[in-house]
């Protein structure tokens, strides 16, 4: 299992978080074959994405916390293999959710 710290992901005029998250799915579609969205949950400042695909070698599943902030947004990127995630969910889940963006704050930074 690896997890990815936050970085944050510049994203002309993202507006909302819908249109991150759908810029997101459409990026890992371009890269991962056989990608599913298994489900979304909201989170206050942003969604958790739920999502599944092959890598080259590789299947992963992965949880991806999207945030947007007027015209910048985050990803916290958290995964493994299918046969494993079910024994990580809680630990992937609890650091998706840990972020918290300056936009949660109410900063409008540019």
């Amino acid at each position: 299992m690896m997890a990815a710290c936050p970085c944050p992901s510049p994203v002309p005029n993202a507006g909302s978080v819908p249109e991150f998250e759908q810029a997101v799915i459409e990026e890992m579609n371009g890269r991962l074959t056989k990608l599913e969205n298994l489900g979304r949950q909201a989170l206050p400042v942003g969604a958790m994405l739920h999502l599944r695909g092959h890598a080259k070698t590789l299947d992963l599943e992965y949880y991806r916390g999207v945030f947007a902030d007027e015209n910048h947004g985050y990803q916290v990127v958290a995964f493994a293999t299918p046969q494993s995630f079910a024994r990580v969910e809680p630990e992937l889940t609890a650091m998706v959710r840990s972020f918290q963006p300056d936009c949660a704050a109410g900063s409008k930074s540019p």
